[in-house]
């Protein structure tokens, strides 16, 4: 009956999605520090949506993204492209979140400096048993109810279903 039994220290597991662009961190000069504090711990992924992308292919959005954040690292995985957008999502992304927010989540690119990519975060996304990563580097979705849509409305971050809780912005 005396079994010594080791106590399990949980992870911080938050129980919302965070939703950051360029207008919500205009407006809320604290956002940074409640994601530094949801995502320090975090075993979810994140979701990324990168605006502006017109007919960029896969190799050039991938590489300035990850050009822009280095040293932070940042693994895309389960990354789809669309029309005018594509998402990507990563974990253990901390640093490189971070990073895009102080840049307004605006990532110039060297082919037109003029027009970046714009981007949101959404922080805390999809918990882990919903990515199945493969060996290459991709992912899918297990669960595509959480994916994005596919509508090209660059300014309606409401089309972005999913997520594992409450989604807010305003009040980060």
């Amino acid at each position: 009956m005396g079994k010594n039994k080791k106590k399990r220290h949980a992870t911080h597991i938050p129980n919302v999605t965070i939703i950051l662009d360029s207008f919500t961190l205009s407006r809320n000069h604290g956002a940074i520090n409640k994601i530094r504090k949801d995502c320090e711990k975090s075993v979810f992924y994140h979701k990324f949506l990168v605006r502006k992308t017109l007919s960029y292919d896969k190799e050039y959005i991938i590489k300035s993204i990850v050009d822009f954040v280095h040293p932070a690292p940042l693994i895309p995985v389960n990354f789809k492209q669309y029309k005018k957008t594509c998402r990507f999502v990563a974990k253990d992304c901390l640093e490189a979140m971070i990073k895009i927010l102080d840049a307004k989540c605006n990532i110039p690119h060297p082919r037109d400096p003029s027009t970046p990519f714009s981007l949101t975060v959404m922080a805390n996304c999809h918990p882990p048993g919903d990515i199945e990563v493969t060996g290459t580097g991709e992912g899918k979705s297990k669960n595509t109810e959480n994916d994005m849509e596919d509508n090209d409305d660059d300014d309606n971050v409401n089309s972005i279903s999913g997520g594992s809780g409450n989604n807010y912005s305003e009040n980060v």
